[in-house]
């Protein structure tokens, strides 16, 4: 897209091109200049909306709302913010009536900012045991809500009395799927029906609310077994292993569509997940359609050799692809810096997505 300053140029170049023996007093504040500007200023807001328009026809480049459309031609919706939902374990008097609608929070809502606040769905009464344990769901959807055990202790609707906490984790909370996420269900969409696939189960996978990624791996030598690994996004939106629970939503949505040759598996990752975003530039004599999926399958070498806690660094990408004959420079969007696991992690390929030079200019990421 051109800026105001190049339109004004090219007119102010063209005009004088055109008029060599006329002297004109392009000079700041003269008649003739302020005009140019007003005109560029118009077409710089033209080009910018023409541009945007553009991007916003295909998936790789389209945001928001019109990222959504793109979807729906897809089939595909956005997935929607989601409540998390937990149990509470009351303390006190048996026969105490706990009403629907009881709320709790992790601190006291007078002394605390933000307090994460949840309420119970059924009445209860506290049995001759002295404790009850009621399901709670959250005021409000998001990721923020999914908490530890003994994380909710404060009884807003105090009941005399009473106390408790939640005895196992709040899960199931999701923030509305980002755009980046629902661009990559996207790029899936092509290979659900191949049941044979890893990609399949993947874009499966993805379809559950609260699964951001999947990995799916084949368990050779054993024909027909996968095994899939998912992860979640957490409240700062970083991929984070999912909780039991996802895990078992999961296994059981996928079982609705798997033959009788196929065994699956669905399991928490032991690494973190990491998709590559890069730009291509290669020799004139070279074909992008030969010479990209030679850089992926370097790409895809270097993830291969890591050993379990070892660093994935820009560096080593850039190299395995920079080695490949007639490519001439490569650059890396996505990982933005070195990507350090725990000691014991593996670090998973994601989705290698290779676009060629030209893009890097016209489309920002």
């Amino acid at each position: 897209m051109k800026s105001l300053k190049q339109f004004y140029e090219q007119m102010r170049d063209y005009f004088l091109s055109q008029l060599p023996d006329i002297y004109l007093n392009f000079n700041i504040g003269s008649r003739i200049r302020s005009l140019f500007e007003s005109i560029a200023s118009v077409l710089e807001e033209l080009s910018f909306e023409a541009d945007t328009e553009y991007q916003n026809l295909y998936i790789h480049s389209a945001f928001g709302s019109r990222l959504t459309m793109r979807a729906r031609e897809l089939g595909i919706e956005r997935k929607p913010a989601q409540k998390a939902t937990g149990w509470f374990r009351f303390f006190g008097p048996a026969q105490t009536q706990i009403p629907s609608g009881t709320r709790i929070a992790n601190a006291d809502p007078d002394i605390t900012d933000n307090p994460i606040i949840f309420q119970t769905t059924q009445t209860g009464e506290i049995p001759d045991t002295g404790q009850i344990d009621i399901p709670i769901e959250a005021i409000e959807p998001g990721a923020l809500y999914n908490l530890p055990t003994g994380a909710l202790s404060y009884i807003i609707d105090e009941i005399p009395d009473v106390t408790g906490s939640n005895p196992s984790p709040t899960a199931g909370g999701a923030d509305e799927e980002t755009d980046e996420d629902l661009r990559h269900r996207c790029f899936l969409a092509p290979y659900r029906l191949a049941r044979s696939i890893e990609r399949c189960w993947e874009s499966l996978a993805c379809d559950i609310t609260g699964v951001a990624r999947a990995k799916c791996l084949s368990c050779s030598p054993s024909p027909g077994k996968f095994r899939i690994y998912i992860w979640s996004r957490d409240a700062a939106g970083r991929l984070v292993s999912p909780s039991p629970q996802l895990i078992t939503t999961v296994q059981e949505y996928l079982n609705q569509f798997v033959p009788v040759c196929i065994t699956l598996t669905v399991t928490q990752p032991t690494g973190p997940y990491q998709d590559i975003i890069a730009y291509l530039k290669i020799s004139e004599t070279a074909q992008f359609n030969e010479i990209m999926p030679l850089v992926k399958t370097a790409l895809e070498s270097v993830f291969s050799a890591l050993l379990p806690g070892e660093t994935l660094t820009r560096a080593r990408l850039i190299a395995a692809a920079m080695s490949i004959p007639g490519v001439i420079n490569f650059r890396l969007a996505l990982p933005l810096d070195d990507v350090t696991p725990q000691e014991t992690e593996t670090i998973y390929p994601g989705t290698i997505t290779i676009h060629p030079w030209e893009w890097d200019s016209q489309f920002e990421l």
